[in-house]
């Protein structure tokens, strides 16, 4: 299947009222049934006309882990609910006993270290 995601800064050009919701409504028509919709917002007041579409997945991005369980009960099992940004090692486990169904972070890939691998072939 299919995904589709609206970002935050998409969000930011709408009101969070009726006109975000009418939005979202109007993607969602566009959609294939089978394309799920992530929305990606950075405040409580985002979540009720971003559920109000019939969004499948709700990423909560850069939200403080204390104001997660607020979130989450909003929410209340009409969308998963996905946590992102600013998690690494000393904030993950934090997001994730806040009850999350999903986390994603880019501190795995931000802080890998290049290896120089040379693959050199002798031919006898």
């Amino acid at each position: 299947s299919d995904a589709f995601m609206a970002k935050d800064n998409h969000l930011a050009l709408l009101d969070n009222g009726e006109q975000l919701t009418a939005a979202l409504k109007s993607v969602r028509a566009r959609l294939g049934h089978t394309t799920s919709m992530e929305v990606e917002v950075d405040s409580i007041a985002q979540i009720p006309p971003v559920l109000a579409a019939g969004v499948d997945i709700i990423m909560l991005d850069n939200f403080d882990p204390a104001d997660i369980p607020a979130a989450i009960e909003l929410i209340n099992g009409q969308a998963v609910v996905e946590a992102s940004g600013n998690i690494n090692a000393s904030t993950v486990v934090a997001v994730a006993e806040a009850g999350v169904d999903v986390i994603s972070s880019g501190a795995i890939t931000h802080s890998v270290k290049a290896i120089d691998l040379g693959l050199d072939m002798v031919i006898a």
